[in-house]
């Protein structure tokens, strides 16, 4: 929840991968409908996008090529992604 609480003030884009949750929208306060997952993933994007995944997960999104990791905490690995 920190996490995406911390994005709360910025203009991005979060999204969450393996996993359903309603944390990005509630805790980072997700004001606009965002644009499809994949373009977010892979597309061209005018804001940074920030993901989280499980940390067994996390070897499909290293595998995406378009994010860098930011850190890992409490079996989960937290991204970034730069237009």
């Amino acid at each position: 929840m920190e996490f995406f609480e911390s994005k709360a003030d910025e203009d991005c884009w979060l999204l969450t991968s393996g996993y359903k949750s309603y944390v990005p929208e509630f805790y980072g306060r997700v004001k606009e409908m965002q644009p499809d997952e994949s373009l977010l993933l892979r597309g061209p994007i005018d804001k940074p996008v920030y993901l989280s995944c499980k940390v067994t997960s996390a070897e499909e999104v290293e595998e995406l090529g378009t994010f860098r990791e930011l850190y890992r905490k409490n079996g989960f690995v937290f991204w970034e992604r730069m237009p």
